[in-house]
């Protein structure tokens, strides 16, 4: 058991030097410049903190640790106090911020992004190219069971990296990722250092939290972590062979991007669709990262790979940018705004009771006003091919062409109405309900208001 850390006097300095005779944390040479150790108090995340001010004594003026305060718990603030205290012992400096009241979030990926926010705005205030995280063994088979559930390919599978480079370019390092949590807790014990316990661990509301809680216990009786470990680093392997295979693709391919009139072609006239389908994919997700598309989620990327390896014609709209494969080569078309039939409003608001009735009521008529809980992040695109959806109050999935007929929505507007969807699928369609997962519940909420107008539609 961890002590309290609000009631421990301890000697960090002394403390960091025990704790490296104890765990061989595998480091890659760090590029020079300041460093940031992201920090939460929890075992992992201090392990990487004093092996990182331990390993690199020439580093620790330029050495910043960043905590954030999720504001879950009540006792979260104690957290804070505690990473500042040994910070201020091992003389590095520290930055934190807590979570705004109106920033209310539904979901373990909304309070990951707002950590992960204020990581990039600190280390861009500060330029800090690299983040030590604490992520260790037993949080690959955790990742993996996630990803999987969500469909990840290579790429995906392969993460947590031992060193992994962000588009922004910004590295993130993980020195314990050869070590498993028994092998780390064990180690803090003998050295006698306290660390934070987090409460909601053992709460499973989260998935993650259920996956950690449930099955990673089964799962490691089934089998060592080990294994998993090595299949992790096999698909790091094969994801970066692909990469490699793209970056050579794309030098040969031709495509039109959207700040040129002139095509990029290749001397031997090559086209996307004669490469493997994930080759394809891979330079695919290229181009939409040049072009700075950031919100082509997995059903635009797998029916444009479709397209493309089958050499089908296909336009996809995502807001303002165009994607058009005429069968041979890609455009990537800038429009300078949305077509008439598409401009919306959208507006973050705070559901009061009375709103909360109304909407309970019926007031609002999906033809023109929905409300959405959370503050998602709502693009504009046309209907994708097969694309399923569930309405508010629908017992399941169902695809959209066959939720149209049920509706008798007429055939000439179906093809007019825009769908606007954030990073996991559509959350409206108006005519019809927003989708189930964005129910609002209470009042009180964050919510974004969606109004489309269209007289066609009344």
């Amino acid at each position: 058991m961890a002590e309290t850390p609000s009631s421990v006097n301890f000697n960090w300095p002394e403390a960091a030097q025990k704790l490296r005779n104890f765990l061989d944390a595998s480091w890659d040479a760090l590029p020079p410049g300041p460093i940031a150790v992201a920090c939460s108090g929890g075992a992992d995340s201090l392990a990487a903190l004093l092996l990182t001010w331990v390993s690199f004594p020439e580093t620790r003026k330029n050495l910043c640790v960043l905590h954030y305060d999720h504001a879950v718990r009540v006792t979260s603030a104690e957290d804070a106090a505690f990473v500042r205290k040994v910070c201020r012992a091992l003389e590095i400096e520290y930055a934190a911020e807590r979570r705004k009241e109106t920033d209310d979030v539904h979901s373990e990926a909304e309070l990951r992004k707002l950590r992960l926010d204020f990581f990039k705005r600190e280390m861009d205030s500060r330029k800090i190219a690299v983040l030590i995280q604490g992520h260790q063994r037993d949080d690959i088979a955790e990742n993996m069971l996630m990803r999987l559930t969500r469909g990840s390919g290579t790429e995906g599978l392969a993460a947590p990296r031992k060193l992994s480079r962000q588009a922004d370019g910004r590295i993130f390092v993980r020195p314990l990722l050869d070590i498993s949590k028994e092998t780390l807790l064990d180690a803090l014990r003998r050295c006698g250092i306290p660390w934070c316990e987090d409460s909601t661990n053992a709460e499973n509301e989260y998935f993650r939290n259920r996956i950690r809680n449930r099955v990673l216990p089964e799962l490691r009786e089934a089998a060592p972590f080990e294994n998993i470990a090595r299949s992790r680093k096999l698909l790091e392997e094969d994801a970066d062979a692909l990469d490699f295979f793209a970056e050579q693709t794309l030098g040969k391919i031709r495509y039109l991007p959207s700040d040129s009139e002139i095509r990029r072609e290749s001397t031997n006239d090559c086209c996307l669709s004669y490469f493997p389908k994930a080759v394809v994919r891979r330079c695919l997700r290229k181009m939409l990262s040049r072009e700075k598309i950031v919100n082509a989620g997995a059903a635009v990327i797998d029916t444009l790979v479709e397209s493309i390896v089958k050499e089908t014609p296909q336009k996809i709209q995502l807001g303002t940018r165009k994607i058009i494969w005429d069968g041979k080569m890609l455009n990537f078309v800038s429009l300078e705004k949305l077509p008439e039939a598409m401009v919306f409003e959208q507006e973050k608001i705070t559901v009061s009771e009375r709103l909360l009735e109304q909407i309970r009521a019926g007031l609002f008529p999906p033809t023109e006003t929905v409300f959405l809980a959370g503050h998602p992040e709502i693009i504009v695109r046309t209907l994708l091919p097969g694309e399923k959806f569930r309405p508010l109050g629908a017992p399941g999935e169902k695809p959209v062409r066959r939720i149209f007929t049920d509706k008798k929505i007429p055939e000439n507007l179906r093809k007019s109405l825009p769908v606007f969807a954030d990073g996991t699928g559509i959350a409206w369609i108006p005519g019809l309900p927003p989708a189930e997962r964005f129910r609002i519940l209470r009042a009180g909420c964050a919510a974004l208001r969606l109004t489309y107008r269209n007289a066609s539609l009344v």
